[in-house]
């Protein structure tokens, strides 16, 4: 899980959220990962990440996700993958666009 936020200590720039709700949105993919402890796939993944970070009237959504809508604030939800190595494919999706999830089966490049 990643956000755009530098977590890392090393950095030395200290954990503070970003005009883009970071620290929001992480804390939101990391609550509903654990409330899906022990079954996570990669589709719940996928679900998890289809949940918006806002209501329609730009309140923060209870229990809410991580995308972000195109009209919001600084930015918006570029891309997603979801990695499943146990099925050698990914899924991508570019929330900006409208896209839905598309996905790429990787056995072909890695079981010649």
């Amino acid at each position: 899980m990643t956000v755009n936020s530098f977590l890392n200590p090393d950095w030395g720039l200290g954990v503070r959220d970003t005009m883009s709700q970071s620290l929001r949105r992480l804390e939101n993919l990391t609550d509903r990962h654990q409330e899906l402890d022990g079954k996570m796939d990669a589709e719940k993944m996928r679900y998890i990440f289809d949940l918006p970070l806002y209501n329609e009237d730009g309140t923060f959504k209870e229990n809410g996700g991580v995308t972000k809508p195109t009209n919001q604030d600084v930015d918006l939800t570029n891309y997603q993958v979801v990695t499943d190595l146990k099925e050698m494919n990914f899924s991508i999706k570019l929330p900006a666009l409208g896209e839905n999830w598309v996905t790429v089966d990787l056995n072909e490049m890695f079981n010649k």
